[in-house]
């Protein structure tokens, strides 16, 4: 862990938002344009409203403009994050209801029951794995994972359930996209995952000149990795990691096990290199 080079922080101790925006006035309250002009990525919607509260408390009720404040979690449209740059979405599909999508995916269980075993499912068990189907399909949409390999998945050898659990999700890798592009829309968490893979590159090739400030996100999501990775190396980007130990010897560090609180820090900056 170099804390030489990665050094953006508040540790645990402190209360998190509050200590944001009192910096967030220090660095850039002097100047209400580049203040304004300041964009603020959080994890959620919730901790962008506890910030908004955070910078009324910060400022002792005194009048205060605000930067621009955005969820990275609950991500929506970038247009205000990119000041109408909207050709960034133009390859980006919708995304699809989730009403939607879940009836789809019961009628597609219900036809491919049918052919299997000459009769449907009912169509409440139909919903059930379908619903199933579609938290299995936002997970690897937000590692993005592809499911182009299933096969290689559950070795043959394996139980008769897991073959069973294997041809359900052969519904996703092989009927599932042509659905997609039929409905001209995809699901929420792959559009939510592109939408910020898209903003990451734009940023790379069309660096902003504003202040950008990512804080309180731990990465725990590839996408959102790479996007923080990113904003780290901008001219003006900094990324500010909630109750990160720097304290701790480089050798504690590197035998982190798994369900140690610090892990998921080492795996962040791993993929951040630094």
């Amino acid at each position: 862990m170099n804390s030489a080079v990665f050094c953006h922080y508040i540790p645990a101790k402190n209360p998190f938002l509050l200590t944001l925006s009192r910096w967030i006035i220090r660095q850039y309250g002097d100047d209400p344009q580049i203040l304004t002009k300041a964009l603020i990525l959080l994890p959620n919607r919730r901790a962008c409203r506890g910030l908004r509260e955070a910078f009324l408390e910060a400022s002792q009720g005194n009048p205060l403009l605000l930067p621009r404040i955005q969820p990275i979690g609950d991500m929506e449209e970038p247009s205000t994050w990119l000041y109408g740059d909207a050709e960034l979405l133009q390859d980006i599909p919708p995304a699809m209801p989730d009403t939607r999508r879940l009836l789809l995916l019961t009628r597609l269980i219900m036809q491919f029951e049918k052919l299997r075993l000459g009769r449907p499912y009912h169509i409440a068990m139909a919903a059930e794995l379908a619903r199933g189907l579609a938290e299995f399909m936002d997970e690897t949409a937000r590692e993005g994972i592809t499911l182009d390999r299933l096969d290689a998945l559950v070795p043959e050898t394996l139980a008769t359930h897991w073959q069973q659990t294997l041809e359900f999700l052969r519904i996703i890798s092989y009927y599932w996209p042509t659905i997609e592009q039929a409905e001209g829309a995809i699901g929420s968490a792959a559009r939510r995952r592109a939408i910020i893979l898209a903003v990451a590159k734009r940023w790379q090739h069309k660096v902003p000149d504003y202040p950008i400030i990512a804080a309180g996100s731990t990465g725990s999501q590839p996408a959102t990795a790479k996007l923080l990775s990113v904003i780290a190396r901008l001219p003006h980007g900094k990324v500010i990691l909630p109750g990160i130990d720097l304290s701790m010897p480089e050798r504690e560090w590197e035998e982190l096990g798994e369900t140690h609180p610090q892990y998921g820090f080492t795996q962040l900056l791993h993929i951040m290199e630094f």
